[in-house]
């Protein structure tokens, strides 16, 4: 999951040129032939609609785009070599080539609407990772002050064990926790340990709204079969972005170790492990950056 950078100039460009083209109307006819095609059946394509706003959903359905694109770009070429085949042999049907024709302008403004969603979700992407990191529990940073508090120089130590498990869910490397890194992973896993089970149970229900781990255990989503077949392609073609089904890169040699990794990062799904480590990478990022400030 990369934070990503707001729309640029192009882009901004590129979204007020998609408009003058007729993109949004392009997408109300689209989604009116699905409304006919599943009349009284109560169904929708899933690629077709983003389930809800947060940053989950919009992680999947940026999948979902790069999987319609793709579609529409190998039907594309199949139609311009029809028509640059049919041009060069001069074989002409009236109405096999207006067919071609209507079917290459309707595969250029699919890919133009997937691409104008994109950009729009690039920048509600942006505004909800921002949103959650501010919800993130506080106590966490608070606790990160205590753990390292009389050894700062662990802290640094610890942030090179999680920067080697992000690096691994992003297949940049494969990670390897040895018994070295058991001292590691324990105090990591005391910064997010929940507050006492003391606290009465308005406050303790209040804290777990905002809880790091309690949010990446809240995280479901079946896995459909369009959504492997996303996931296969970004894979392919080395698209940036969490890929649900991807094996999991982090290997454990002994078992205080795997004990200690499944606290840390407790799902049973690369995606939700991913997102925990980086919403940790996060927090001990910025607890380094306040320990350099300090010793400069």
């Amino acid at each position: 999951m990369q934070l990503g950078k707001e729309l640029n100039f192009i882009n901004n460009f590129e979204l007020q040129l998609y408009h003058l083209l007729g993109v949004q109307q392009f997408r109300k006819a689209i989604l009116w032939l699905e409304k006919i095609k599943h009349h009284g059946m109560n169904r929708r394509n899933e690629n077709y609609h983003l389930s809800n706003f947060d940053l989950i959903s919009l992680e999947r359905y940026t999948g979902f785009l790069v999987y319609n694109a793709f579609l529409h770009c190998i039907s594309l070429i199949f139609t311009v070599l029809y028509l640059i085949l049919s041009i060069t042999i001069n074989l002409h049907n009236v109405v096999v080539d207006v067919i071609i024709i209507v079917l290459t302008i309707i595969n250029v403004y699919c890919i133009i609407l997937q691409r104008a969603t994109y950009l729009k979700l690039k920048e509600q992407r942006l505004k909800c990772y921002k949103k959650f990191l501010r919800r993130i529990d506080s106590s966490t940073k608070e606790k990160i002050k205590r753990v390292y508090a009389r050894k700062p120089q662990e802290l640094q130590d610890d942030y090179e064990v999680l920067a080697r498990m992000k690096n691994a869910f992003e297949h940049h490397s494969d990670c390897v926790l040895t018994a070295a890194d058991s001292e590691n992973l324990k105090r990591i896993c005391q910064c997010i340990e929940p507050k006492s089970k003391k606290k009465p149970a308005f406050q303790a229900k209040e804290n777990s709204e905002v809880s790091l781990i309690g949010k990446c255990n809240s995280i479901s989503g079946p896995y459909t079969k369009l959504q492997m077949r996303t996931d296969w392609l970004q894979r392919k073609l080395g698209l940036p972005g969490v890929k649900m089904l991807d094996r999991t890169v982090i290997i454990t040699e002994d078992a205080e170790c795997e004990a200690l990794y499944k606290k840390l990062v407790p799902e049973d799904t690369t995606y939700n492990m991913y997102f925990a480590c980086v919403l940790l990478h996060e927090i001990f990022t910025q607890a380094v950056d306040k320990v350099r400030h300090n010793e400069t």
